[in-house]
């Protein structure tokens, strides 16, 4: 992810965009299908979510914005480089939006 997202093309800027974003999507439908399948409140996912997930990202984040959020974690924290995309990006909304 560290070399995709540093990278100086612009396709592999836009794929480090694509991959950031979709594992944001990913993680939020994810945690509201399983919320669903257990009987919760669809007006409630919200809340579900942000206490599975211990991350409150803002629903109207923009895909430039988690990629830099992403970015910024990578480069202040190497010692997380070799762990898989969807883990990194977790840890940097975490540690960002905390809730």
């Amino acid at each position: 992810m560290v070399e995709l997202c540093n990278s100086e093309s612009q396709t592999d800027n836009l794929v480090c965009t694509a991959l950031i974003i979709g594992t944001t999507s990913g993680m939020r439908y994810g945690v509201d299908a399983g919320a669903m399948a257990m009987g919760a409140d669809v007006e409630n996912l919200h809340i579900i979510g942000h206490e599975i997930l211990k991350a409150c990202t803002p629903r109207d984040a923009t895909g430039g914005q988690l990629q830099a959020i992403a970015l910024k974690f990578l480069r202040a924290h190497p010692e997380f480089w070799h762990e898989h995309s969807p883990a990194i990006v977790h840890r940097a909304l975490t540690k960002t939006f905390p809730c």
